[in-house]
């Protein structure tokens, strides 16, 4: 019982991450955003990444929260490790791809 609360504990953590970063504009927490040039953040659509950001965080911290009830309940002992693991890994290759295609797509203004 001690294990699920320490995951659901993790999920609130990543889901409340996902919220600062995009709605108080916590943009340096993103890796590699503080060290880009002036230039290279010019041409970045940081709102855009930001959102599709807390989405996935959101979304990761919604799945583990859940395996963790749904361990609690049916007593699996191992279904919160690997919806852990894999929402982490496929969240983390997936805001790489999508991350490198918004540099140099920031909307001009009319």
């Amino acid at each position: 019982m001690k294990h699920e609360i320490i995951f659901i504990i993790i999920g609130v953590f990543i889901g409340t991450l996902g919220i600062l970063i995009k709605h108080f504009k916590l943009y340096n927490l993103i890796a590699g955003y503080n060290t880009m040039s002036s230039e290279e953040k010019a041409v970045f659509n940081i709102e855009k990444f930001a959102l599709m950001m807390r989405n996935v965080f959101m979304t990761i911290g919604v799945l583990i929260i859940s395996s963790s009830l749904i361990d609690i309940w049916l007593q699996i002992g191992y279904l919160k490790i690997i919806v852990s693991v894999v929402s982490i890994l496929v969240g983390v290759i997936y805001l790489n791809i999508q991350g490198d295609s918004l540099k140099n797509s920031r909307d001009t203004p009319n």
